[in-house]
């Protein structure tokens, strides 16, 4: 309902009277105000309602809310900013100098790998990543090694080297390793660092079969996934 309004009036009783309502409350586009003439007395009286402006002209904040500026610092690269229901929220420190809210990129603590030594072609195949910026830790959780989505299971793990094994589930073929460090995150892979990893195969049943077809073969081994072929004396497999 209307809360708070402000009234003014112009004019004579004899020429006619202007009365200018504006709403203060609540703001916004408000519904065009209705009239009733039957009270009304003389020659030819009425009333007219016009709209002369549509929502609020109480547009002044004071004070003006933080969420309309982006503020400078000297700190940072980059401001954190928190959005609820998609309002962005305000950072806790006025100013121009260093701020709560500040993140900063840094080249020189950014992980980087460098060299990769090892082919992987089984469950227990080490693989050696060498790099620099590698977090030298003694909690090997504190960096995650994955090919071909693939976790590898660390090993050792220094500043500057990370070994790993059982790389399971990664299919064959040329990768470049995703190494995450954490307090730096996503490791840089330099041009042409990738790791191959090969397919082999253990054995496969049943081992006989008639000439005409319709037999389910199963085949073990390591690295196989459907982007393998498999033939059978040059006749291309369906996969299930």
């Amino acid at each position: 309902g209307i809360v708070d309004v402000d009234v003014s009036s112009s004019g004579s009783y004899d020429d006619g009277r202007t009365l200018t309502i504006i709403f203060n409350s609540p703001t916004g586009d408000a519904l065009l105000l209705g009239s009733d003439s039957t009270l009304l007395e003389g020659d030819d009286a009425a009333i007219a309602i016009t709209e002369e402006e549509k929502g609020s002209n109480k547009l002044f904040m004071n004070p003006i809310p933080g969420e309309y500026f982006q503020r400078y610092y000297t700190d940072a690269d980059a401001e954190v900013i928190v959005k609820t229901n998609g309002l962005p929220s305000t950072c806790g420190t006025p100013g121009y100098d260093a701020s709560p809210c500040a993140f900063a990129y840094d080249d020189t603590i950014t992980p980087s790998i460098t060299a990769i030594s090892g082919t992987v072609t089984s469950a227990s195949s080490v693989v050696t990543i060498t790099g620099t910026n590698l977090q030298d830790s003694a909690n090997t959780n504190d960096v995650s090694v994955s090919i071909d989505d693939a976790s590898c299971t660390i090993l050792t793990h220094s500043d500057t080297e990370i070994t790993c094994d059982n790389v399971v589930g990664a299919s064959g073929g040329t990768f470049a390793p995703l190494v995450i460090v954490g307090d730096y995150g996503i490791a840089t892979v330099a041009n042409g660092v990738t790791m191959t990893v090969t397919s082999s195969v253990s054995g496969f049943t049943p081992t006989t079969g008639g000439v005409s077809g319709g037999l389910i073969m199963t085949v073990s081994g390591f690295a196989l996934s459907e982007s393998n072929i498999v033939l059978i004396d040059g006749n291309a497999c369906v996969f299930l």
